[in-house]
């Protein structure tokens, strides 16, 4: 007895350790992003969540799982121990994310011509993604029987440590990506026209932030679904931090912190998703989403008394 309890508590910490590492791959991978598309976009408001992209990639994801679940090659995944096709998922991720930010991208002078146009654009297409999410969530299908408010508010589950490989291969892989372009996305000044960066001198560069954002996310939205907040509110407290806030205003630094605080978000949002209501486990999503909307309030309170007094000087 002594020893099927030990064997089962080396599986309940093994099990533990998986989904705290895959929560930490995860939330750097959207820190990161979170701050490349702030710079790159101009917009202090962009992330993932809401300009759209995540709730493309969610869409495609469930879209591929149930209709293309044969593209995950069923050997592949049971030699990483992926879920049934999670392979599949990951490419509809990929792809739906990808017409989502080249959407954008081209609808620049368009269909806006501001910062509160992206938003409004993002909104307008995360809507449209998020119906046909649910459209086909609520199919009578075996994959998904009912809606999973989990995989849409956004969930850190445990997987396989093939699985956590992959995760950390891809987000690794976009990040390095990123790393290399950092210099490049510090040059474009604020404001620039996106519809610039599209020319030849600078479409090669374009091209591969576009690719790396979007192995990224695709990884986040098939493992974790749609994960908000978090690409959001980091940038603002990496360039906030007091020791950090003359060396944030490099981008360099910035893109650094922004993927170790979303890390660590994620990971202790995981945590209390597990532990605040227990035995039940809330959804992540819904933990980071009260969180950041608390931290967001008080940043726009600390820049609207930090403009009135510059004002006032």
């Amino acid at each position: 007895m002594t020893a099927l309890a030990e064997e089962w508590d080396s599986v309940l910490a093994q099990w533990w350790v998986l989904r705290l590492l895959g929560a930490v791959i995860l939330g750097a991978g959207l820190g990161a992003v979170g701050s490349v598309l702030q710079r790159y976009l101009s917009n202090d408001l962009a992330d993932p969540h809401l300009v759209g992209i995540s709730s493309s990639s969610l869409l495609g994801a469930v879209l591929f799982r149930l209709f293309f679940p044969a593209l995950g090659w069923g050997g592949l995944e049971l030699a990483l121990g992926f879920d049934p096709g999670q392979f599949s998922a990951v490419l509809g991720a990929f792809g739906f994310g990808l017409l989502a930010l080249v959407f954008l991208v081209l609808s620049k002078g368009r269909l806006f011509v501001s910062p509160q146009g992206l938003i409004l654009v993002g909104v307008m297409v995360n809507a449209f993604a998020g119906a046909l999410t649910l459209l086909l969530m609520t199919r009578d299908n075996p994959i998904y029987p009912r809606v999973d408010f989990g995989l849409i508010v956004g969930r850190v589950e445990s997987h396989a440590l093939g699985a956590v490989f992959f995760q950390a291969c891809c987000v690794a892989f976009g990040m390095g990506c990123l790393w290399r372009l950092r210099n490049w996305i510090a040059a474009e000044p604020y404001g620039l026209s996106l519809r610039q960066n599209t020319q030849r001198r600078s479409g090669r560069q374009m091209l591969v932030l576009l690719f790396a954002v979007c192995v990224i996310v695709s990884t986040v939205s098939a493992f974790a679904g749609s994960v908000g907040f978090v690409g959001l509110i980091v940038p603002h407290l990496a360039r906030r931090l007091p020791r950090w806030r003359g060396r944030s205003k490099s981008f360099s630094a910035e893109f650094v912190l922004s993927s170790v605080l979303g890390a660590l978000l994620l990971a202790s949002a995981d945590v209390i998703a597990q532990w605040a209501v227990y035995p039940s486990v809330l959804p992540v999503g819904v933990v980071t989403a009260l969180a950041g909307s608390v931290a967001l309030a008080v940043l726009l309170a600390a820049k609207r008394r930090q403009r009135q007094g510059v004002a006032r000087v």
